[in-house]
């Protein structure tokens, strides 16, 4: 989901400025306004205030318009749909170019509801409590199984196998949310900062920010 974030909106800006190549000013505006909804949706993964990064992207009142919604990861695509449109009715772009570029916009809207899907939908409590209860069951009775056969050795037999199926069990939890700041969890932060340099990098807004790495920045919120 995250790298169609990234390849759709790479594709949107390289769009633009094929098209217009002159529009510059329009370029930097969506640029900023994609850069945006990466942060801000990055935030409402992580469930904390997209305000810092939006306030050093945005023009206040467009952050107050954003921040002042109930969902604003998705008020940003609505104000990118806005800038397109406008540009359709100045005549500066196709009906067919415009219907390209809003393709673009809806991968982002698929993204922004199977990112929403996954924070909000945790595994099913009975799914988890009958796989811990299979879990301790079998490993409590594994050694009854094996003593006939191995003896002495039973004992490490039995503990190597047991691990193996409590890691199972564990790394289900793991999975279940995979957007949080553990350090198993996506490297969000990496992966927005890639985002912003390459939009600003074809947008010519130089000096780019400096590169986060992934392992470094895995606890930041």
């Amino acid at each position: 989901l995250w790298g169609t974030v990234l390849i759709a909106e790479r594709t949107l800006m390289r769009q633009l400025k094929n098209i217009l190549p002159t529009e510059h000013q329009t370029h930097q505006k969506i640029a900023s306004y994609l850069i945006a909804f990466s942060w801000s949706l990055k935030h409402q993964l992580r469930k904390t205030h997209p305000g810092a990064d939006l306030n050093r992207l945005l023009p206040p009142d467009t952050v107050a318009e954003i921040l002042g919604s109930s969902m604003p990861t998705n008020r940003i695509l609505l104000l990118v749909g806005h800038e397109l449109g406008q540009l359709r009715e100045a005549g500066k772009v196709s009906d067919i170019t415009y219907g390209l570029m809003d393709n673009k916009l809806d991968e982002l809207a698929h993204v922004l509801g199977g990112c929403e899907r996954l924070a909000s939908t945790p595994v099913p409590f009975a799914y988890t409590l009958i796989l811990q209860r299979t879990v301790y069951l079998f490993c409590t009775l594994l050694p009854f199984a094996l003593v006939g056969d191995l003896h002495y050795m039973t004992p490490f037999v039995s503990v190597f196998i047991s691990y193996t199926f409590l890691s199972w069990d564990s790394l289900a939890e793991e999975l279940e949310d995979p957007f949080g700041t553990a350090a198993n969890d996506l490297p969000l932060n990496a992966m927005c900062n890639t985002i912003e340099r390459n939009l600003l990098d074809m947008t010519g807004q130089h000096p780019l920010p400096e590169t986060l790495q992934p392992d470094r920045y895995y606890n930041l919120t």
